[in-house]
Parts: C-alpha cells; structure tokens; sequence
C-alpha cells in the first residue's frame, strides 16, 4: 500500500506560522519606529545647523536689511534666536546691540510645522540668541567657551548636540 501525502496545511500549521508572523512583527515595528524616530531628529539636527551657518553667510555678506527697497542697510550681525522649545528665528541686525529693536526677522522655522510627524525639539538654550559678526565670529563672551544647541526627542530618549565655537565654527557632536 502505498503511503499518500496530504496536500494543504493543517489548522495548527496555519496558526503556529501566523503566531510566528506575529512575533516577528512585534519585535520589527518598535525597532522600526525608533530607527524612523532617530532618524527625524538627524534630519532636525541637519537643518539646524544649516540655518546657523546660513546665519553666519549672512553677516558675512552684509545682506541688505532693506531687501532691496532703499537705501542700502547691509547686516553687520546675524543670527539665530530660540523663542521655544520647538520655534527659532533667523534674524538681522545693523548694529551689535541686543534687544534695541532694530533686528529684522528673516525666516521663522516651527518644527512641528516643518516635521509634522516629529517630536523633536531644543532643549537648551530657550531664549537665547547666537549672534554672528561679519567677521565670521560669534558675539558672546570671551570666557564662555564653545555654545551648545540640544535638541532632543523625548519619546526616543535621544538628543544630539550642536557646537557652535567663538570662532563661528558650527559642528555636530555626537
């Protein structure tokens, strides 16, 4: 007699392969959505530290403060400055002189509304201002040292930190 082989899967077969599908899932997705996480906050932290270089190509080049209507007012200082946790504004101004009110604002980044999907946010320094000179360097007093911009995501548990020298050299540290 002739042994016959079934053909088809079993219902235990069937259960024990979606059962296995299942695991694997739940292992992949929250690995994935972290991976995708961390990767919005490098993309915050990129765009960053281009706008502070922006910045500084800014007072560089003296940009008009009158955009072209007028007489010329070329910048002698630019800068960045963190409104909120998730709000900074690239900014100009004619003289070094904080809060004077002459500065003009150039360009408001929301993150949540850059990055909708994201989370990401400074964390360090909330209302302050990185102001760069023609010259390339960063008003701030000689003794402070380097200045750090944190931006973190909170449901990640992961930041990344942004160094900004008196020099004017912008870098990320990881």
């Amino acid at each position: 007699m002739r042994s016959s082989r079934r053909a088809g899967f079993t219902l235990i077969e069937i259960v024990l392969i979606v059962g296995i599908m299942g695991l694997l899932a739940a292992i992949a997705v929250p690995s994935f959505t972290r991976m995708q996480r961390l990767d919005r906050l490098r993309q915050v932290t990129r765009h960053m530290v281009g706008a502070l270089r922006e910045a500084k190509g800014m007072a560089a080049r003296g940009t008009d403060l009158n955009n072209g209507v007028g007489p010329l007012r070329p910048a002698r200082v630019s800068g960045i400055r963190f409104d909120s946790t998730t709000v900074y504004v690239l900014f100009l101004d004619e003289d070094d002189t904080v809060g004077n009110g002459n500065e003009v604002d150039v360009k408001v980044v929301d993150l949540l509304l850059e990055k909708t999907d994201t989370q990401s946010q400074v964390i360090q320094p909330i209302g302050a201002e990185i102001r760069f000179r023609a010259d390339g360097r960063v008003r701030q007093d000689p003794d402070a040292g380097n200045i750090r911009v944190v931006v973190s995501d909170p449901g990640a548990g992961q930041s990344r930190t942004i160094e900004v020298s008196g020099l004017g050299h912008v870098s990320m540290v990881e």
